[in-house]
């Protein structure tokens, strides 16, 4: 109900209890403490092989993402193209990176910048399919790719269309939406589209309609603004050749833009209502998953975060590492790209223009903490703006989209009516109809 308290994680909410996985065969070996080696297929060493390679070239990228925000962040520059003015805050620095004691604490040292890079490129080996599916969509012709827009070759989004494969989940006969669009995460900076390849194909295949997977000018090709303009243009982009009634997906940073486009969309419906006052609405319904609420309070959970590398050895300064404070425009802007804020500014006008959104988060993740989808879906609520929020209990930041992309990493759910496993659930929050979602 509207004004509602949003509750805490607990066996209450749809999907917040994970069950045990069944017992495997050698589960007595395990019990006495000997683990047997997994066994593989001959197409899954391939896999694994060929995922060992893709590991280097994805490295080989990441650096050099990381080298052009060093670069950016050491001239102390703005994301390109970004603008520099804004009503409320003009005795800040300019947009992109201001000066200060925060922004030393911003510069990439050698071994960062591998460490970032490397913890991408791992996928390769950790991921073997879903690296595999990467680079294939990464090639010439490997997906169908439209533009949206033509500042920047950033502008343009992948095309899947249904397969007839079997869906997972249960689901309507027809799809409740035009078309979906899902919007990538990364910091505001890491990721790219064809990373996602396979959830693209998921995603079409479950839902039953067309899913466009949309690149940004993330930092440091853009700022916050900017990342959020290019998503409300891949939407109408969209929405001109599947009709108005998307589901919009947005996963982490791309969740905070996604809920900064779906405002700025409704902000322009409403002044273009006298125009036109019967226009749909281009998003029919919002998903936000484990995303940035408040980009000050994340800034503070960054820098008092400890980070465990891979040998054992613990280290401070996750902000350091993190694109998100520049790419957002320092202390004096953080409000301005800051999702809950963002809501609380909508007129009532705005807000009726606004679509429903269904907020999902992991309780354990440790990347964004689970108070923040908390926070927006208690501003949500309060504008009834919210069909559901579902706590997946003892979720991980990844586990909110890792079971959409492939099934290795599904896992059984306690007993609920969306499905019997993470992945069941997920999908069939993507598809449910709007109207349906207070059973959430």
């Amino acid at each position: 109900p509207q004004g509602a308290p949003i509750p805490g994680p607990g066996p209450h909410l749809a999907g917040s209890s994970l069950s045990p996985p069944p017992a495997r065969p050698g589960a007595a070996d395990a019990a006495a403490g000997r683990l047997a080696a997994p066994k593989m297929d001959p197409s899954t060493q391939v896999a694994t092989a060929v995922g060992a390679g893709v590991a280097g070239a994805l490295v080989a990228a990441a650096a050099g993402r990381v080298a052009a925000v060093q670069t950016a962040l050491k001239r102390g520059v703005r994301g390109e193209g970004a603008e520099a003015d804004d009503s409320d805050s003009s005795d800040a620095p300019a947009f992109g990176i201001p000066h200060g004691d925060w922004q030393g604490r911003g510069k990439l040292d050698a071994a960062t910048m591998a460490l970032v890079a490397l913890s991408e490129g791992l996928i390769g080996i950790a991921a073997p399919r879903l690296a595999m599916a990467a680079i294939a969509a990464a090639l010439p012709g490997g997906t169908k790719t439209v533009a949206y827009g033509s500042a920047h070759s950033r502008q343009c989004m992948s095309v899947f269309e249904p397969s007839g494969r079997r869906r997972s989940a249960p689901a309507p006969t027809e799809c409740a939406f035009s078309a979906c669009v899902f919007v990538h995460g990364g910091a505001w900076c890491w990721g790219e589209r064809f990373y996602f390849a396979s959830l693209g194909q998921n995603l079409a295949d479950e839902l039953g309609c067309t899913a466009y997977l949309p690149s940004y000018r993330s930092y440091p090709h853009g700022d916050a603004r900017m990342m959020a303009a290019d998503v409300v243009s891949a939407c109408r982009a969209a929405a001109k050749r599947a009709g108005p009634g998307l589901l919009l997906v947005g996963h982490s940073s791309g969740a905070s833009v996604s809920a900064a486009a779906v405002a700025t969309m409704a902000k322009d419906s409403t002044a273009s209502q006298a125009a036109a006052p019967s226009e749909p609405r281009i998003v029919r319904k919002f998903v936000w998953l484990s995303g940035v609420a408040d980009i000050g309070e994340h800034f503070a959970f960054e820098a008092s975060r400890t980070l465990t590398l891979p040998w054992g050895q613990q280290v401070r300064g996750v902000e350091a590492i993190s694109p998100m404070a520049p790419a957002t425009g320092g202390p004096k802007r953080w409000h301005l790209a800051s999702p809950e804020t963002i809501l609380r500014r909508l007129s009532r006008q705005e807000v009726a223009a606004m679509p429903p959104m269904v907020v999902v988060h992991g309780t354990s993740d440790e990347t964004v903490p689970f108070s923040s989808s908390g926070r927006l879906a208690r501003s949500a609520a309060q504008l009834g703006l919210l069909s559901a929020f579902i706590a997946v209990d003892k979720g991980t930041h990844m586990d909110t989209i890792l079971p959409m992309m492939d099934s290795a990493f599904d896992r059984p759910i306690g007993t609920t009516s969306l499905g019997p496993s993470l992945r069941a659930l997920l999908f069939e929050v993507l598809a449910m109809p709007v109207r349906n979602t207070a059973r959430l």
